[in-house]
């Protein structure tokens, strides 16, 4: 799989209109008979992030962060993602908790205490 031809492709799609994984196999995969499975796809993204790539993804796939502007908008996107997740995995706790039967118990949140180093 080359990471290369898969970057170019994500670099010509756009915020509004991003490549999918399954896209990004099926252009690939009839181009040089590569078997590419979208976790194949996805793990090589993931591999091209950690190499300084601005890749962003929605709903509908990946595209490549090109401005500040759509940086800032996918970052308040990632942020949005995080509350609705959070929320979510509070709202199965509760429902995970009531159904054994168990009560429910906040746990409070530690404070963290930074330590000063001694001259």
């Amino acid at each position: 799989m080359n990471a290369r031809e898969i970057l170019e492709l994500i670099k010509n799609a756009s915020w509004t209109n991003p490549i999918t994984a399954q896209q990004i196999g099926r252009i690939l995969n009839t181009k040089d008979k590569w078997d590419l499975s979208q976790p194949g796809v996805r793990k090589i993204i993931r591999e091209l992030i950690s190499r300084r790539h601005p890749i962003g993804s929605r709903g509908s796939g990946y595209f490549y962060i090109k401005n500040e502007d759509q940086y800032y908008e996918y970052i308040r996107s990632l942020k949005s993602r995080i509350r609705g997740i959070q929320s979510r995995i509070n709202e199965l706790s509760v429902a995970f908790k009531f159904q054994q039967g168990k009560r429910i118990i906040k746990r409070r949140k530690k404070k963290r205490v930074i330590k000063r180093r001694s001259k």
